[in-house]
């Protein structure tokens, strides 16, 4: 058992600077894949389309940016 454990530290001693190489370069290099392939294109997809999902265009017509609510809500009953 003895020899298991440590031939397991030596490939681990190897090992672990590979691992640690790979992912300092692959987590950043996905996440910009992610930003430039998805959230760059939504972006401009909504633009050309003229949304507005969170509703943040500023205008000068509204007296205020309250949403009323139709119903009441039931604190009882929240989960």
């Amino acid at each position: 058992m003895q020899y298991f454990k440590r031939l397991l530290k030596k490939i681990f001693k190897y090992i672990q600077p590979v691992g640690r190489f790979i992912g300092r370069f692959l987590s950043p290099l996905s996440l910009l894949l992610v930003y430039f392939f998805i959230v760059i294109p939504t972006g401009i997809f909504l633009k050309v389309l003229n949304k507005d999902p969170l509703n943040i265009k500023i205008s000068k017509k509204k007296n205020t940016y309250w949403i009323s609510r139709k119903e009441e809500p039931n604190f009882e009953e929240q989960f």
